[in-house]
């Protein structure tokens, strides 16, 4: 094909390098050439770039190929299918969202009602340690969203205008890293976890004045 692709451009009897590039999708090949021929002679290369593509169309049409032309018609199917699909899946998580918060008191009993439909919450922390957002995670696409992807009114305002408790979503930074994974899966209130961490915490700063004392005297 690279030999047929040279022969239509006038560039069969050029310098050229040729290699099969195949780190993307799509495996093409990349073609290095010299305008001037062996006779010295320039080659016009006035609307290469047209020339090209028409030489590959053509090739591939000789060859039972797919053109570029189909390619990119395959690929906007496959985005417009997407999109459609992404659609449909925002309006159902939409629908569970809306029922969920109908039937919770607490963003805890929010997380777990949504589980119970198929979609996990994924918190989302701020560097301060407190709750700002959340993502939803559909288990059975494994497409996540954030909240305000799915629709504008599934942020936590709209939620807590609706008598959804966020009361006691703060999360110590030092602690979250580790939290997170479980907090989203196994809804529980976040300070109840929060507190054995809390109380080793104090502990340790209490052993540690009493020896700082000890050693003093």
């Amino acid at each position: 094909y690279t030999q047929d692709h040279l022969k239509n451009l006038g560039l069969e009897n050029n310098q050229c390098i040729a290699y099969v590039h195949q780190n993307t999708k799509a495996t093409h090949v990349h073609i290095i050439a010299n305008r001037i021929d062996e006779k010295g002679k320039a080659l016009d290369d006035s609307y290469i770039g047209f020339k090209a593509q028409n030489s590959a169309e053509k090739i591939a049409l000789e060859n039972g190929l797919k053109t570029a032309k189909e390619v990119r018609q395959e690929k906007e199917i496959s985005r417009t299918l997407d999109k459609e699909l992404n659609k449909e899946l925002k309006a159902d998580i939409y629908k569970k969202h809306n029922i969920s918060v109908k039937q919770s008191r607490t963003f805890s009993e929010y997380m777990q009602s949504m589980y119970d439909k198929g979609c996990r919450i994924e918190p989302t922390i701020n560097k301060g340690g407190k709750l700002q957002g959340f993502r939803i995670h559909d288990k059975m696409s494994g497409l996540d969203f954030k909240a305000s992807e799915i629709h504008k009114t599934c942020g936590m305002k709209n939620m807590i205008e609706k008598g959804v408790s966020f009361k006691g979503m703060t999360m110590q930074t030092e602690i979250v890293k580790g939290l997170t994974k479980e907090f989203a899966t196994k809804p529980v209130e976040v300070l109840s976890l929060l507190q054995p961490a809390i109380k080793i915490a104090d502990m340790a700063i209490k052993i540690g004045r009493s020896m700082d004392r000890g050693m003093s005297l």
